[in-house]
C-alpha cells in the first residue's frame, strides 16, 4: 500500500512507490525522481568544495564566518562561477591574505569585491562532448560600454558678437 509523500526539493505530492527515496544526512527524503536528487546533489557538493576552497586560501583558521556565506548567496552566481574567480585570481586573494583589517566584516567585505570585480572575466572549460575534447566557453561578457560621454558640447553659436 502507498503512502503520500511530498518531494524534498520541488515540495510536489504523489506516492512513495512513484518517489525516489534518497539519503539526506541520516535520513531519507523523497525526490520527484531520480535526476532531482542527483541535481540536488552536485550542487551541495559544488557548494562544499567553494566553502572548502575558501577556507583554505582565504580564512587561515579555516572556519568560514556565516556572514560571508550569506553574501555569496547574495550574488546570485552559480558556485561553479564564483568557484573558477576565485581559483584564477589567486593572486588578488593571496594580497587580501597579507592586510591588515579591523574585523571580520571589512574581510568579507574586500573578498566579496574582489569576486564582483573579477567574475567577469573568468572564462570555464567545459566539456565539449563525451568524446573528451574540451572547448573554452565566456560565461559573462565582459565588453560593456559606457553610456557617459566626454564630449563638450559648443555653445559658441549662441553666442552674439
Amino acid at each position: 500500500m502507498a503512502r503520500k509523500v511530498k518531494c524534498y526539493i520541488t515540495g510536489e505530492s504523489g506516492t512513495n512507490d512513484i518517489f525516489f527515496k534518497g539519503q539526506v544526512g541520516k535520513l531519507s527524503k523523497y525526490f520527484k525522481d531520480e535526476s532531482v536528487y542527483n541535481e540536488w546533489k552536485k550542487d551541495k557538493e559544488s557548494k562544499s568544495h567553494l566553502i572548502n576552497l575558501v577556507s583554505e586560501m582565504i580564512f587561515d583558521n579555516g572556519i568560514v564566518p556565516p556572514m560571508f556565506i550569506s553574501k555569496l548567496k547574495s550574488l546570485e552566481y552559480p558556485e561553479n562561477l564564483i568557484y573558477e574567480c576565485i581559483r584564477q585570481n589567486k593572486a588578488s586573494f593571496d594580497y587580501a591574505n597579507t592586510k591588515e583589517f579591523n574585523n571580520i566584516f571589512q574581510k568579507t567585505s574586500y573578498i566579496i569585491a574582489i569576486i564582483k570585480n573579477n567574475i567577469s572575466t573568468v572564462k570555464i572549460i567545459e566539456p565539449k562532448s563525451t568524446d573528451g575534447n574540451y572547448v573554452e566557453l565566456d560565461i559573462i561578457n565582459a565588453n560593456i560600454k559606457s553610456t557617459a560621454t566626454n564630449q563638450r558640447k559648443d555653445i559658441s553659436i549662441f553666442l552674439e558678437d
